[in-house]
């Protein structure tokens, strides 16, 4: 798929090409009367040499031929000047276009640059979430192992050191969540 400033300048390519196709004819034509002119013109040198006898039994043609040729160079210099300002129309208007193309590559580029951002702040935050999640789990396995390792040392503990005979006062070991201590039931 050609991106469409490519179509464009190819477009103008091709427009330019037909202008210049278009204005090798008139171009030939205001050379061979541009020949005509200058044939004509030493004509005249030549009749203005002549006396004014000569010159008045003469007929008026090569005058009207030279006015003529001349009017006719200057509808060739208008055909060749249109096809040149068309030209120069076209480029201001593709020069638009592609000023047009570089506007809207950097608003897409703002845009997309815009969404990043904000993704990038969506990650950020979910893995803050992501660590205050594994705080409390922590934390909750914490309290949990701390609650086993007491109801191990509370109960089963007591126990065993009573099986083999040791017997000691637990009050001066554990205590309970307030901070005072918790008296031990021996069973």
């Amino acid at each position: 798929m050609a991106y469409p400033c490519f179509r464009i300048r190819k477009v103008r390519v091709h427009e330019a090409w037909a202008a210049e196709g278009r204005a090798v004819k008139p171009k030939m034509k205001v050379v061979v009367l541009e020949e005509k002119l200058h044939s004509l013109s030493g004509a005249m040198n030549m009749q203005a040499t002549r006396p004014r006898c000569r010159q008045s039994l003469q007929k008026p043609g090569p005058a009207l031929q030279l006015s003529a040729s001349q009017k006719q160079g200057k509808q060739h210099a208008l055909t060749l000047a249109k096809p040149k300002l068309i030209l120069a129309e076209w480029i201001e208007k593709a020069d638009g276009l592609e000023g047009k193309l570089i506007c809207y590559k950097d608003v897409c580029r703002r845009q997309i640059n815009a969404g990043l951002d904000l993704k990038e702040e969506l990650i950020e935050e979910f893995k803050k979430q992501n660590e205050v999640q594994q705080y409390r789990c922590m934390d909750q396995y914490h309290r949990l192992f701390a609650d086993l390792a007491g109801f191990t040392l509370l109960n089963l503990f007591p126990t065993l050191l009573h099986g083999v005979g040791v017997h000691i006062q637990w009050d001066y070991f554990v205590q309970g969540r307030g901070g005072k201590p918790k008296p031990l039931t021996h069973k």
